[in-house]
């Protein structure tokens, strides 16, 4: 699939958000329906200006929760969501860190290390498999512990 970006305005400056491509038709035609307004946003209010929180969850995120069966969550748990299900998925640890806007992917790394496929898990398995299969023979016909 294509890769199709989006860029936003955030308070300070704008970013870069990656979309399915398949979307790409629906958020062009929704953006044509929606009130314009100066900030030229993709999810305005009725007036074209940025929803408040508490709408914004009342009206739009627990609605939808509700209709999917799934339980009340907060908004921000959202983004936790998308990261840890995307490292543990195997997505490399630096496009994770920029979908997140993460000013250095070491901050992405220390909250979400734990999520990574193998993190922590597995290592002398591995190395014995890459050592072992590479045609060299264990040390002392494979004891660990010299005589």
């Amino acid at each position: 699939m294509p890769l199709c970006l989006l860029t936003i305005a955030a308070e300070k400056e704008s970013c870069r958000v990656e979309f399915p491509a398949a979307l790409e038709l629906d958020l062009k035609a929704w953006k044509l329906a929606c009130p314009n307004g100066e900030h030229n946003l993709v999810f305005p209010n009725q007036e074209g200006k940025p929803h408040s929180p508490a709408n914004l969850l009342h009206r739009g995120l627990y609605p939808a929760l509700r209709k999917a069966g799934l339980r009340k969550v907060r908004f921000h748990d959202l983004r936790h969501s998308f990261a840890s299900l995307a490292l543990a998925s195997g997505e490399n640890l630096q496009v994770v860190s920029d979908a997140l806007g993460h000013a250095d992917s070491s901050i992405t790394l220390k909250v979400y290390r734990h999520l990574m496929p193998g993190e922590g898990r597995g290592l002398s398995d591995r190395l014995a498999e890459k050592v072992f299969t590479a045609g060299v023979a264990p040390p002392n016909g494979g004891n660990v512990v010299a005589k």
